[in-house]
């Protein structure tokens, strides 16, 4: 049987699939295959206490709730049953919208996976995340559910490498990573860069600067990228006059623990190396 990293990744999984609308009382679903179609009351459904979004948009709510009076619930939600219960897995928005639309019924999928997994997915793959609650959501499916980047990559259709900035995000202090989840203001290429500084006070100065001048992802990028002056380079003479005398100390120790005649003949042999060295020096010097 496919897994439902599977069946997610494939965008075509028989959640997202269209079925033939049952009314029907949330009570009666629990014989129901996974994927089954259902019209159920909105304000029999609770919602997801482990929704990956952490703030909704009013006014983009109201523009989708315009839309949905219009056009109706165009992809239904996903829901699953606990106990007599019904509860939200995925489409918080659509819901809310709709409830403003004054719809008193929705469209649903029922699902039996795993309620978490299946949000985080669904809500990466529909791109609604900001920056920041994107990275939370990767971060999560990484320790809760042992996604490899590359996972994530084929899961969700993003390259590997925006996997890898995106999760760089979660090194921000948690003073920008809060402001960015309420004010969606910052772009996912800015906070990368901030993201790259050595420590959290780089990276809140750096954050201050983005606000403070409005910069651009390319402003941030020409201050980050900036050479560091070099470094100076060591005095040759005094490393060698330093390297020296500390030869010199080690052949004065050697020359008192000297006791046995093969150590002997070995220091000779190494200091007639050194002396040709020396003369060799002192006669290209005279």
């Amino acid at each position: 049987m496919a897994s439902i990293r599977d069946k997610l990744a494939q965008k075509r999984s028989k959640l997202s699939q269209p079925k033939q609308t049952t009314e029907d009382h949330p009570a009666n679903t629990g014989h129901i295959e996974d994927g089954a179609f259902f019209t159920i009351e909105t304000d029999m459904i609770s919602p997801n206490p482990n929704q990956p979004r952490k703030y909704f948009d009013e006014i983009a709510l109201q523009e989708l709730s315009e839309s949905i009076k219009q056009t109706g619930i165009i992809q239904p939600i996903v829901i699953r049953k606990e106990g007599e219960n019904i509860i939200l897995v995925a489409g918080e928005r659509r819901l809310r919208a709709a409830k403003m639309a004054g719809l008193s019924k929705i469209p649903c999928i029922l699902t039996k996976g795993n309620p978490i997994e299946i949000s985080l997915i669904e809500n990466l793959q529909r791109e609604n995340l900001n920056p920041i609650e994107e990275s939370d959501a990767l971060n999560q499916m990484i320790e809760k559910y042992d996604y490899t980047q590359q996972d994530l990559a084929h899961v969700i259709g993003k390259g590997r490498s925006t996997i890898t900035e995106t999760l760089s995000l979660n090194r921000l202090p948690a003073k920008i990573k809060d402001e960015c989840r309420r004010a969606d203001s910052i772009s996912r290429r800015v906070l990368v860069e901030v993201a790259k500084q050595d420590s959290h006070e780089e990276m809140l100065n750096l954050f201050a600067q983005i606000k403070n001048n409005k910069l651009t992802s390319d402003d941030v990028r020409k201050i980050t990228r900036k050479k560091k002056p070099p470094q100076a380079k060591p005095d040759v003479l005094k490393v060698t006059s330093n390297k020296a005398v500390g030869f010199i100390k080690q052949v004065n120790q050697a020359m008192k623990a000297v006791e046995e005649e093969n150590h002997r003949k070995l220091l000779i042999e190494t200091l007639n190396n050194v002396k040709a060295v020396v003369d060799d020096s002192l006669e290209k010097l005279q």
